[in-house]
């Protein structure tokens, strides 16, 4: 099994989640066993209100991984696609450890190909991935200076820029990790996350091609539509 994890550095609201959500419907589409680990809110996006058990039972060693995850399934134009989600209650246990979290992991690693782990946003978070690669989803303005000091700072994370105004900065339509912005991100939610994805996870998905290719040997196709015109 592979591991992703998705992180913001921090901070809240740069649509990391939405990302991770995007990454796990993408990766089932093309065939991949994948579970989605979410320390850090994904669970809005697909379930509403999940009762427990949870991430945090897991961290107090409550229950089983497997006793705790939900499969999700979606309907419509994505009828049929299936992964495993692991919910959060919003709260993670103090003093948790990245053994812990890997612990977790290793439990799982011969029932999935493979992992997206949705990290917090929350300052309280310390704990950095471990021999595992890292999606970092920023949402500032960016600028020529500003690209290449954060490909600088963080040279060990894949970084993306999201929620992007291009406007008349004609340079960064040619820049690969920007991720435009797209205004029906803002109200994803359960009832509406097949039309979102549908119109939106290509513009999303696309600066992730290398990446998701190298992890995975998955291709993000060109078109809009590639997404369901390959699997039906």
């Amino acid at each position: 099994m592979k591991a992703i994890a998705v992180y913001s550095g921090h901070k809240g609201g740069t649509g990391k989640s939405t990302v991770s959500v995007f990454l796990a419907i993408f990766l089932s589409l093309a065939g991949k066993s994948v579970m989605l680990l979410d320390l850090g809110g994904s669970v809005d996006f697909i379930l509403e209100n999940p009762s427990p058990p949870n991430v945090s039972s897991l961290f107090l060693g409550e229950v089983e991984w497997y006793e705790a995850a939900r499969y999700v399934k979606l309907g419509g134009k994505l009828a049929g696609t299936r992964f495993a989600l692991m919910p959060s209650s919003g709260y993670i246990p103090p003093g948790v450890s990245w053994n812990q979290v890997n612990d977790i992991i290793n439990s799982m690693n011969e029932f999935f190909d493979l992992l997206i782990i949705d990290l917090p946003a929350d300052p309280a978070w310390t704990l950095t991935p471990e021999n595992i690669p890292v999606i970092l989803v920023l949402d500032e303005s960016p600028s020529s200076r500003k690209i290449v000091e954060k490909m600088s700072k963080f040279s060990n994370y894949f970084v993306i820029f999201n929620k992007c105004r291009i406007g008349r900065n004609r340079w960064l339509r040619n820049t690969p990790t920007l991720i435009p912005y797209d205004k029906n991100i803002a109200s994803l939610n359960p009832s509406n996350l097949v039309n979102i994805y549908l119109s939106s996870s290509s513009r999303v998905l696309r600066p992730l091609n290398s990446y998701i290719r190298n992890v995975s040997g998955v291709e993000v196709g060109g078109n809009d539509k590639w997404l369901w015109k390959r699997v039906f």
